[in-house]
């Protein structure tokens, strides 16, 4: 039986932006949770599209128009060259995007083209249900991507590459949304990675990533309690199939504490049915400090046992959209030969570069894994870097 290693869970879960800042916690109200997912989704009401502008043809002062007109002079051209103009986004293509001023090759090259791809995604799916899609709500989709390279003295080197991308399907009734990426399954389908659970800089060496999409439903809200569906698959070969529950309820909430539950019940083709369960205290220390306790397990007919994992965090926000997340951890999974699999601690820096268009993680830990409980407990040090790309509506 191969340990599921759990998701990472240093990044405070009041954010969802790639800023790596500390703010206040995000309480939650009836509208708090996105539609069918809440990792960095958008509200269920579409914002205003203000980034298109309305030509309007005045035709009854054009058909007033005669030859005896005055005629326009000509511009002076000892005046020196005019502005130009500003850029503007094709009528054609609605997903067509403008090119900033300040543009960096390829990275913005990339950028453009994952907008302008996963808006046409979205317009094409969002048209299914019906008439027309909605233009705006297309190009609010948003996602990311990240490139990790990570050594771990006890399971080796690993390079990983991940995908997501989210968007929300207003013209079903602003309750459906779609997803489409290349995701740790384990932890996607089990319910084991969201808004409030950071994704892995040290990812699981032993599992491979793969390429997921679904749709998900929002259920109505209450002031405490938001429910949401989704289903897809997994896989190109042969595919895996998923229906998951998301079920979250805030137990208290003030101006500095919220602590809630969260259940997922989930079933797929390969693990049958099972649910993960977990809780989250965190608490605002300072302007600058906040620290968390979370915990979280999972069973399932396809594991023997519980997986568990319990950490303690303390994020420190650096301002400029920088930070650190110090942690200690401890996880395992009962009825093993080792129940116990490891503790440890580990430090994590974030920070922006060019231009905020980009963020990298570096992150250091040691820790004291086990599969055997015939050998000795042996320390492990644990260095990565990734950097991730965020683009279209990045809600920061």
């Amino acid at each position: 039986m191969s340990l599921e290693t759990p998701i990472d869970e240093t990044k405070p879960p009041e954010t969802r932006s790639a800023s790596g800042e500390l703010g206040e916690i995000e309480h939650p109200t009836d509208n708090d949770l996105p539609a069918g997912d809440s990792q960095g989704s958008a509200p269920k009401a579409a914002k205003q599209n203000t980034d298109q502008s309305v030509i309007v043809t005045d035709a009854a002062a054009a058909s007033q128009a005669t030859p005896e007109a005055a005629v326009q002079p000509e511009p002076d051209e000892t005046a020196g060259p005019s502005k130009p103009p500003l850029p503007v986004e094709s009528a054609a293509d609605p997903c067509d995007r403008a090119e900033r001023p300040d543009e960096i090759m390829l990275v913005d090259d990339s950028r453009e083209w994952l907008e302008e791809t996963s808006c046409k995604t979205a317009l094409w799916m969002d048209g299914l249900f019906g008439k027309t899609g909605d233009v705006a709500a297309a190009r609010r989709t948003r996602g990311f991507v990240e490139l990790s390279n990570v050594y771990s003295q006890f399971e080796g080197f690993d390079s990983r590459a991940r995908l997501h991308v989210e968007f929300d399907l207003p013209v079903a009734k602003n309750q459906l949304s779609a997803f489409v990426g290349r995701e740790n399954d384990e932890d996607f389908v089990r319910g084991r990675t969201d808004a409030s659970e950071l994704r892995g800089t040290f990812p699981t060496l032993s599992e491979q990533n793969e390429w997921l999409a679904g749709l998900g439903y929002s259920l109505p809200d209450t002031r405490n309690l938001q429910t949401s569906i989704r289903v897809g698959v997994r896989g190109l070969g042969p595919p895996m199939g998923f229906l998951q529950g998301r079920l979250r309820y805030t137990l208290y909430s003030d101006e500095n504490d919220v602590a809630y539950i969260k259940s997922t019940p989930f079933w797929n083709t390969r693990d049958g049915f099972g649910v993960t369960q977990s809780f989250d205290y965190s608490h605002v220390l300072s302007r600058h400090y906040l620290a968390r306790l979370y915990s979280v397990g999972t069973l399932s007919q396809h594991t023997v046992g519980l997986n568990w994992r319990n950490s303690a965090i303390l994020y420190h926000n650096l301002e400029h959209k920088r930070g650190l997340a110090y942690e200690a951890f401890i996880r395992g999974e009962t009825d093993e030969p080792e129940p116990l699999y490891e503790y440890g601690g580990r430090v994590l820096f974030r920070h922006p570069f060019l231009r905020e268009r980009l963020f990298a993680e570096w992150t250091a830990g040691y820790s004291f894994p086990r599969t055997d409980p015939d050998k000795p407990r042996d320390g492990s040090a644990s260095v990565g870097v990734s950097v991730e790309m965020p683009f279209g509506d990045t809600r920061d």
